[in-house]
């Protein structure tokens, strides 16, 4: 960057210094807000000149009021000439989008997906940021293009701790906002009001920037500038333009617009006819005005513009020398010359969707050929990713349509709303539907605004429910419509638990989509009626197996892919690390496809896996990811999922006011939609953290509507939902025994039928605590036994650890204390490894009621004894684990249950409690002899 001179401004210039001065207290952000004219660009190129002599790697933008329009355009700015660079260690699908979205390649038939093209910008700025530390620099930010601050938003937001400095300007015009703000609320934020100077700093501005010294009357008269230095400039030009009579005062106009109107008068007329044709231009370039008007003398038009002060060479660009002449040149312009200069750029603009743009601004009425037009550039944005240009150009299309042509207006209007969905503009896209749906007369148009506005309000079931039973009275004889919301309602009759509901229409859409050979609705109608016989407790297996056979590509509505529903299945069957393998194939597809939106089908059931299998750290990493998607595309009706997934988590964490707060909204809003899948669910959580806190009437309380609604549905699968073990632990704890027999006698028949070996378990730890309850100690022992032989075939350890605690009970009060604090101790060790600080303290309360002596090596099991011999003999994990033959994982397991039971912290702590003589284990020993 050229020096820049800055007169004035030590305080801003100071904190310009302090964003690049302290890299160590990166990310951090500097917004200069001022009136137009008053001197933020002249800091912002300061700022980028000591970012750059402070070793900062600099990407900058400079959007133009014209540039708004196109999508991409600052982020194109931003990393065009690094993209390479940046995009070196990106992933395929995110370097494709990316390229894509910045027309660095063709799109692909599918539309690229936003999220991808953001999670490459991401990528690009950790590449580039771990090389060297990052500047992103956007002079007058309020213009930046609406897909350019989306993808720039979601990659500064999810930054982490990168060496990285936002620096932007922002007019401070009514209704102007900076669109990064948001998406760095949680950096070090400073924003700089850029005032007016004072009287003697814009002397010396006027006289720096004067072609020869000003009078004094000009100087005299800068108090009328406000302090504003365009202003002041301006006044002075002004003044010496049109000098006054001696003896009369200036004749100069108060207004700043009517200044910079007067000086483009006095333009010669082939340099105003330009001057309009270059501010109507997005990216004004000299070989742009010359093949937009061949007659004109181009160099000639730019030579007096640059001495006139009104635009000066920017690389290959042409650029105001401030934006207030640009759209002072163009709005002075009378319409029908705007219109000739926009029909001239539709000519000859280089691109497609800014060649559209300046066509419908030429029309002065409805224009088949100027809507067709539109429509190419709104499919061309679409499938680069930038859906809210999409949904403009559709509009544009819609609006150059005649009147008569009710068809194509209708499928423009259509897709313009499509498009505002997918932009997560979605209360304006189902109002756009509403209304269109409104406008029409009932048949078969109207059904298909119906449909897509009932696949798109997603959770909020009746809603879908009653769209959807309208449209198929007026849908006609179209089978791949009909198969369509047939599988809808069969869904919507599974979320409501309406089993016989749902295999009927799923059998009526497997029928249509037969019938027309129609690969996805084959897809999506056999996925649902495999849901509706699993839930039934019939084996859906066969059917997902042939929809899989389906290798069509995923389609915008589909949703929910056949690996994603088998995979829910495996898991609520306990056959977790299959589930695993489904699950993230059908989330690997997604992201391969560059569908990264769509992923949140996925992302739910790999929370709720880890939440099982007990990583709940991953649970909570794949349940925010999922609740960003969610958000970023706008889709309040999945908020219950959210809150629901949230809920589980924090119920487990034992951040109990966070867990009762979510799933009580959710469960509020499952209620409104009809959404009883989600009902139940989050009643399981409320019903958990009543247990959690021994209050057993609450507990009750807030479960029995679930065994209600169940008993009245077909729902034979026990993993659909696990709320029995714990209503029944509740009603014994309040003497209900014969209820709590009758719902443990249903559970255990259902895991007997089906071979669940979860539901097995928890129904022999339901039987113990009733046995108990009636002073069957060792009844409840026998079955406590059996509950642990199933657990050994299904690897969920939260409930592992509840059986053991209830063994530890049973065994307390039949005074084997020894084998009661061995039980409660393995309990402890599982809670406190998972994380479950509120029954991990219930487990130290049983254990200080047990009393005695403390535990020694003796109560070891036998795998303990091995690891902790080899342990304390000096080996490491590793080599443990190879001479015993386990894994290092199934040591470090063992070694903390081994911890726990003898009281020690350390590996040294340990050696002492367990003294073994290393020279006893020769290298050459087999485990047989080693233990």
């Amino acid at each position: 960057m050229a020096d820049v001179d800055v007169i004035g401004r030590r305080s801003e210039l100071a904190v310009l210094a302090e964003l690049v001065g302290d890299q160590a207290a990166l990310p951090r952000a500097l917004l200069l807000e001022g009136e137009a004219g008053i001197g933020k660009t002249t800091l912002w190129l300061a700022g980028i000149r000591m970012a750059t002599t402070a070793g900062f790697r600099v990407l900058m933008a400079r959007p133009g009021e014209g540039e708004r329009h196109l999508a991409y355009s600052g982020l194109g700015d931003v990393l065009g000439e690094v993209l390479d660079e940046a995009l070196s260690d990106a992933p395929p699908p995110q370097r494709r989008a990316l390229e894509v979205a910045l027309l660095r390649r063709r799109a692909a038939s599918a539309p690229n997906d936003r999220r991808a093209v953001s999670l490459g910008v991401l990528c690009g700025l950790r590449t580039m940021g771990a090389k060297s530390p990052l500047m992103i620099a956007i002079d007058d930010v309020q213009w930046l293009d609406a897909s350019s601050v989306r993808a720039l938003a979601f990659a500064l937001k999810r930054a982490g701790p990168m060496r990285l400095a936002l620096l932007t300007t922002l007019r401070r015009d009514p209704g102007a906002v900076d669109p990064l703000a948001v998406s760095i609320s949680a950096w070090d934020v400073r924003r700089v009001h850029v005032g007016p100077l004072e009287r003697a700093e814009l002397t010396r501005v006027v006289r720096a920037r004067s072609d020869r010294p000003p009078a004094a009357s000009i100087l005299e008269r800068l108090d009328d500038a406000g302090g504003n230095p365009l202003f002041a400039l301006e006044l002075a030009r002004a003044m010496q333009r049109e000098a006054p009579a001696p003896g009369r005062p200036a004749r100069v106009p108060s207004d700043l617009t009517e200044m910079l109107r007067r000086r483009l008068k006095a333009l010669s007329p082939d340099t105003a006819q330009g001057l309009v044709l270059l501010s109507a231009m997005a990216r004004p370039t000299e070989a742009l005005l010359r093949d937009t008007i061949p007659s004109l003398d181009a160099a000639a038009v730019l030579s007096e513009c640059e001495e006139a002060g009104i635009v000066v060479v920017d690389a290959d660009r042409l650029r105001f020398t401030h934006p207030l002449l640009r759209s002072t040149a163009y709005w002075s312009a009378p319409l029908d010359r705007r219109r000739a200069v926009h029909s001239r750029l539709a000519e000859s603009a280089p691109d497609l969707e800014e060649r559209a743009r300046h066509s419908a601004l030429a029309a002065d009425g409805p224009d088949r050929k100027r809507a067709s037009l539109a429509q190419r550039a709104a499919v061309h944005a679409r499938h680069r990713g930038a859906p809210v240009a999409a949904a403009e150009l559709w509009e544009l299309a819609e609006g150059l349509t005649p009147p008569k042509d009710a068809g194509r207006r209708f499928h423009r209007r259509r897709e313009a709303a499509l498009n505002r969905f997918d932009a997560g503009d979605v209360r304006g896209a189902r109002a756009m539907l509403e209304s269109l749906i409104a406008s029409l007369e009932p048949g078969q148009r109207q059904a298909i605004a119906q449909i897509e506005l009932a696949i798109r309000s997603y959770n909020d079931i009746m809603r879908v429910r009653e769209l959807m039973l309208s449209a198929l009275e007026h849908i006609g004889e179209h089978d791949v419509f009909l198969s369509f919301i047939h599988t809808n309602l069969a869904w919507t009759g599974c979320i409501r638990l309406e089993l016989g509901d749902c295999e009927r229409h799923a059998r009526l859409a497997l029928t249509l989509a037969e019938r027309a050979s129609d690969a996805v609705a084959l897809r999506v109608s056999l996925g649902a009626l495999a849901e509706a016989r699993f839930l039934m407790g019939l084996d859906g297996e066969p059917l997902l197996e042939r929809a899989r056979s389906f290798d069509a590509d995923i389609a915008p509505g589909e949703g929910i892919q056949p690996d994603s529903i088998g995979g829910a299945q495996l898991l609520r069957a306990g056959r977790i690390d299959e589930a695993r393998v489904a699950i993230l194939s059908a989330d690997r597809r997604y992201i391969e496809a560059g569908l990264e939106s769509m992923r949140h089908d996925t992302l739910p059931l790999l929370s709720e896996l880890e939440c099982l299998a007990g990583d709940w750290q991953a649970a909570q990493r794949f349940a925010d990811e999922h609740a960003d998607i969610v958000a970023q595309a706008g889709l309040d009706e999945m908020r219950d999922q959210v809150l629901y997934t949230s809920a589980r988590i924090a119920s487990l964490l034992g951040r109990t006011n966070d867990a009762r707060l979510a799933a009580t909204e959710g469960l509020a809003i499952a209620k409104a939609h009809g959404n009883v899948w989600l009902e139940l669910h989050h009643r399981i959580v409320l019903g958990f953290l009543a247990l959690s806190a021994e209050d057993h009437e609450g507990t009750v309380r807030v479960l029995e509507p679930c065994a209600e609604i169940l008993g009245s549905r077909s729902v034979e699968e026990p993993g659909a939902f696990p709320f029995v073990p714990d209503l029944v632990e509740a009603l014994v704890a309040l003497g209900r025994l014969d209820q709590a027999k009758a719902l443990t006698d249903r559970l255990q028949q259902q895991g007997l039928l089906l071979d669940r070996s979860l539901a097995l378990a928890t129904a022999s730890r339901c039987r113990a605590l009733i046995a108990a309850a009636l002073g069957d100690a060792p009844g409840a022992l026998l079955e406590l036994e059996l509950a642990l032989q199933q657990h050994e075939r299904v690897a969920i350890p939260f409930e592992l650890a509840r059986t053991q605690l209830v063994r530890g009970e049973v065994l307390r009060r039949m005074k084997r204390k020894r084998e009661a604090r061995l039980a409660m101790q393995e309990a402890l060790s599982h809670f406190e490894v998972l994380g479950a600080p509120i029954w991990a303290e219930r487990t130290r309360g049983g254990l200080a009621r047990i009393g005695g002596r403390p535990p020694t090596p003796a109560d070891l099991t036998e795998t303990e004894r091995r690891v902790a011999t080899m342990v304390a003999a000096g080996r490491s994990n590793k080599e443990a684990a190879e001479r015993l033959f386990i894994s290092v994982k199934t040591v470090e397991s063992n070694l903390r249950r081994i911890y726990q039971k003898l009281g020690v912290r350390s590996r040294t702590e340990l050696a002492s409690r367990y003294p073994v003589a290393a020279e006893r284990f020769p290298d050459s020993a087999s485990p047989g002899d080693q233990t």
